[in-house]
């Protein structure tokens, strides 16, 4: 049932028509997502930092992101991706 509320919040978030209301909808698709990871008792905080930081390490050795050309950011030299297996039961 939760893996179909994400999907239903997820529907909603991208149907909302102003910015207020794309604020709510992505606040209620973290939410359920948040939800869901409590009852798998996953960490989703400490899984979002090393999320983070392995993301930040896409930079390149200049320190800035390196873009494909739809903007979307690419692995750079130093990229480490996250160690979750820890936090999964």
């Amino acid at each position: 049932m939760q893996l179909d509320l994400i999907a239903e919040e997820y529907k909603e978030f991208r149907s909302a028509t102003s910015y207020e209301n794309e604020l709510k909808e992505l606040a209620d698709l973290v939410y359920v997502c948040y939800q869901y990871a409590e009852n798998m008792e996953w960490d989703l905080d400490e899984a979002m930092r090393r999320v983070h930081r392995s993301n930040m390490s896409k930079l390149g050795l200049d320190g800035k992101p390196i873009r494909r050309s739809d903007g979307k950011v690419l692995k750079g030299p130093n990229y480490a991706p996250p160690t979750l297996n820890d936090l999964v039961n």
